[in-house]
């Protein structure tokens, strides 16, 4: 009986602690992971799933750029289930490169500009984090 009252103040707790969204985002997640070390198609669905959660979660929480990366992450799940789709999951390996010099060097000068014009959009919106989140 002692266990399950223990268990009973673990899922309380946890239920009180998290939001509804970020208890789906993060279980949806487990799921993904899972099924992409399995090589299992399902992943795409279930990052979606996840990205949705958390965008809803982020958009609540007025960290805009957080809730774009979701966005992003949600187009990049579409990409790959297409892909894997329409080429097949083991239709040759993929090539894996380090970025170049030039192009290390190009992002590297770009991150600041943007990081500041990124934060001087948050700031205009009203986010809650602008620094941290651009």
């Amino acid at each position: 009986m002692d266990l399950f009252l223990v268990w009973n103040q673990v899922v309380t707790t946890i239920l009180e602690t998290f939001s509804p969204w970020e208890l789906s985002g993060f279980l949806s997640g487990i799921v993904c992971v899972w099924l992409v070390v399995c090589r299992n198609i399902w992943n795409f669905p279930w990052g979606i799933l996840s990205c949705a959660c958390f965008l809803l979660l982020f958009l609540h929480q007025r960290l805009f750029g957080e809730a774009i990366l979701q966005v992003i992450f949600i187009a990049l799940n579409i990409h790959g289930w297409i892909q894997w789709l329409y080429q097949g999951k083991d239709q040759g390996a993929l090539k894996v490169a380090n970025v170049s010099k030039k192009e290390g060097t190009i992002l590297f000068v770009l991150v600041f500009p943007f990081t500041a014009a990124l934060w001087a959009l948050l700031i205009w919106l009203n986010g809650s984090a602008p620094l941290v989140d651009a």
